[in-house]
């Protein structure tokens, strides 16, 4: 199992899915940073509560990912 983004074109409707991390890499690596460093969005890529994300949500989700980042580098 992977952890996917669905991206959605609102213009054209066509939907791409872009895989993130395995499932062995997100629990391993990934889950851990998050708790440590307080991520709130991207902790819950594994769970399904972001199904759907809202447009306000998307520089939140990408400040979180950039925090990752850091903290892997």
């Amino acid at each position: 199992m992977t952890i996917e983004m669905g991206i959605l074109q609102i213009t054209t409707g066509n939907y791409e899915v872009i895989p993130v991390a395995t499932s062995e890499i997100f629990y391993q690596f990934w889950l851990p940073a998050c708790k440590y460093l307080g991520l709130q969005l991207i902790s819950h890529f594994h769970d399904g509560y972001l199904n759907v994300v809202s447009v306000e949500d998307v520089p939140k989700i990408l400040e979180e990912l950039i925090c990752l980042h850091s903290y892997t580098l």
